[in-house]
């Protein structure tokens, strides 16, 4: 019986020992991306992974390291023709652990590029990346000076070729009031009109009218429509920059428009913010051109760029853009 029990412990653990043998050896694993070949011998552009949920650093220049949750699509040529796939777990490994180490800024993210072409061992010549995130900024209540949280959309894309430069691009955008100059005159002439009737019929009127009922007359008798609109910028950099300052990025071009939507609001912000949209009444054309004279200025420093601008419309079901672009 002893014997017994020590055979059936052998045979349990050899069993164990050997299924741990199997799938501990990757050697003994089979690959189908090497056992086939196939269908079509066709080269492609890109094969990867998209949506990947991973965490970034990026570097505020007034807050410090921001640990920021981003997504992420990573992509290789395959050019082997009689190859099946890519080494897609690399891609992602590579990606996570290397993210996990570094800040995201272009040159960190141009080695990396470089090490995913190399980690498919000669079947890919080029890598293409996409990180898009929402960047923190704290911006000050423009009479109260509280200071708020406010998020920027922004989207890092860069193109890697062996033995070639990497091209990068930035997207950004930001939220601002434009208030239609149109409706704006046609508000200031008919309230002006309006005033000029009551000041008549109060001069010609009965002598009976109190005086509670003349300062009770309404003054403002018409309203220009305004609305939320949005200006999404993309800057192609000439070279890759070394150091990127989003801060500044943001925060130049948003003052090329007068009325940025805000974060902290007391009464005497929302005051100064009507004042401000009255004075700077704006189409997006204007918009538009406001931000490229800002852009044209600093030329040198982009390959193209391209400027959209959206205004979403509270007279119409409809929404109106303009678009400009460096090389019109």
């Amino acid at each position: 019986m002893l014997s017994a029990f020590f055979l059936k412990n052998e045979i349990h653990s050899y069993k164990k020992d050997k299924s741990m043998s199997l799938s501990d050896n990757k050697e003994n694993l089979p690959d189908i991306t090497l056992e086939q070949k196939p269908a079509y011998f066709s080269k492609l552009n890109r094969v990867g992974m998209s949506d990947i949920v991973i965490p970034v650093q990026l570097f505020n220049e007034e807050t410090g390291k921001q640990y920021l949750p981003a997504k992420a699509s990573i992509t290789v040529s395959l050019d082997k023709q009689g190859v099946k796939g890519i080494h897609m777990s690399r891609l992602y490994i590579l990606l996570c652990d290397y993210l996990k180490e570094k800040l995201c800024t272009p040159t960190h993210l141009e080695s990396l590029l470089d090490q995913l072409i190399q980690s498919q061992q000669g079947i890919s010549s080029s890598c293409y990346l996409e990180l898009e995130f929402k960047y923190l900024l704290y911006k000050k209540s423009l009479v109260s000076q509280l200071s708020g949280p406010q998020y920027y959309p922004i989207k890092f894309s860069m193109k890697k070729e062996r033995e070639r430069p990497a091209e990068f691009c930035l997207n950004f955008s930001f939220y601002y009031s434009s208030t239609c100059p149109c409706s704006g005159r046609l508000s200031e002439s008919y309230i002006q009109k309006s005033m000029a009737l009551q000041q008549a019929g109060l001069e010609h009127g009965s002598s009976s009218q109190n005086s509670s009922e003349k300062n009770s007359i309404p003054i403002l008798k018409a309203v220009p429509h305004a609305q939320r609109s949005q200006a999404e910028i993309t800057l192609c950099f000439s070279k890759i920059p070394e150091n990127l300052n989003l801060n500044k990025l943001i925060l130049d071009t948003e003052s090329c428009i007068a009325t940025p939507v805000q974060s902290v609001v007391k009464r005497e912000d929302e005051l100064e913010f009507a004042r401000l949209n009255a004075e700077n009444m704006i189409f997006c054309e204007d918009a538009a051109r406001l931000i490229k004279k800002h852009y044209d200025a600093h030329e040198t420093s982009f390959s193209d760029y391209t400027i959209k601008v959206v205004h979403f419309e509270s007279l119409h079901a409809h929404n109106t853009l303009a678009i400009a672009r460096k090389n019109n």
